[in-house]
């Protein structure tokens, strides 16, 4: 990211932008190059930012609403309004991370991982006690500290309601699928046992079983909804025209050239069977399942895929990597029909032709 231009005289704080949408952009402000505050600009387009005002004081309702039940939440600083429309100045938690990135690095430097667990189901009865119903519960609305305390964020939309079992369970199941892929079977247990510990109000316990079986399905489904949108320009992917007018989707994130140790393979064919290679490459990706990375595909004749694989890319044989392989697939709910190959290492990977179809299962 380029370095921003200051909002602010060299001689008083500066805003950097770290995250924006059309809706609302969040800034770090800093003084003498530290951080001190985030800062959150709501500035919805047209009629829409005559709402501003209602968006930023329900959030901070929220957040005040959050801290006096005792939530670990950064304190409302101010709310202010000038020309450049309403922002909410909260405070800076020192040394934090999100936890979907503490989560995919497998580690913290002052946590072991299974307290890490403990600690996501604490947090996540204290949410109950109080009535917190959150409509997107993810890993990347909870900061971790430097000293491991788990802090919740980005209370936007968030109510507060007696308990009310099913609400919460929908929370659950949320909130649960959306950790799936960067957190094992194992890690979800002690996150679940961790919460029933905890379980202090008089309405029916949830079922881990059931709530497991639930966010499996919901994940499931949410990625196939995401793999329709790597066809298009999105936040992973960016259409590119040539001059005939003929596009290309290529993935944002694959770079100009391979990872070391990985080559590029293309294959052509028709529409349908070049979508369905990309599809389980994209679907396998957002699981996060060891296989081909998907790159480049082109949906207009004539049709192609560019995927990476490894350079020494050959069948699978270690049965032991084959084994750890379906494990992880059949806790995604999924079952691979095709060929597999294993890297260098030995490590298994879904076939570049295979295809990765869902299990059957209900959830009552």
């Amino acid at each position: 990211m380029d370095e921003p231009a200051p909002d602010a005289p060299d001689d008083g704080p500066t805003l950097t932008p770290i995250k924006s949408n059309a809706k609302r952009t969040v800034y770090v402000e800093s003084v003498a190059g530290a951080p001190v505050a985030l800062v959150k600009r709501f500035h919805a387009p047209g009629l829409s930012r005559l709402r501003d005002w209602l968006r930023a004081r329900g959030e901070a309702d929220a957040l005040e609403m959050a801290r006096s039940c005792r939530l670990p939440v950064p304190a409302v600083l101010a709310l202010n309004h000038d020309e450049g429309g309403w922002s909410l100045r909260l405070e800076w938690i020192e040394g934090a991370k999100r936890l979907d990135e503490v989560l995919e690095a497998g580690a913290h430097p002052h946590v072991r991982r299974t307290d890490l667990a403990r600690r996501i189901g604490a947090l996540v009865a204290d949410c109950e006690r109080v009535g917190m119903r959150h409509p997107d519960p993810h890993p990347g609305n909870v900061l971790v500290d430097a000293d491991g305390k788990l802090w919740l964020i980005d209370l936007a939309r968030v109510r507060f309601w007696f308990a009310d079992p099913i609400r919460f369970r929908r929370m659950l199941v949320v909130a649960s699928a959306r950790i799936r892929e960067s957190t094992s079977e194992r890690f979800r247990a002690l996150v679940f046992r961790s919460f029933l510990r905890q379980h202090r109000v008089a309405t029916q316990t949830p079922d881990p079983h059931a709530i497991e079986a639930a966010a499996r399905i919901r994940q499931r489904r949410d990625v196939e909804r995401r793999v329709d949108v790597w066809c298009r320009t999105s936040s992973a992917t960016a259409v590119d025209e040539d001059e005939a007018g003929r596009q290309t989707v290529r993935v944002r994130a694959a770079g100009d050239e391979p990872a070391a140790g990985w080559r590029v393979e293309r294959i052509e064919g028709d529409r349908d069977a070049v979508r369905a290679i990309w599809s389980t490459a994209v679907r396998a990706t957002l699981h996060g399942i060891p296989s081909a990375r998907p790159r480049r595909v082109a949906l207009q004749s004539p049709c192609f895929v560019e995927l990476d694989v490894p350079i020494d890319a050959a069948p699978a044989r270690n049965t032991a990597s084959i084994a750890r392989l379906e494990e992880l697939l059949a806790d995604r709910g999924l079952v691979v029909i095709g060929d597999l190959f294993e890297d260098e290492s030995g490590t298994a990977h879904v076939g570049v032709r295979a295809l990765l179809e869902p299990l059957e299962e209900t959830v009552d």
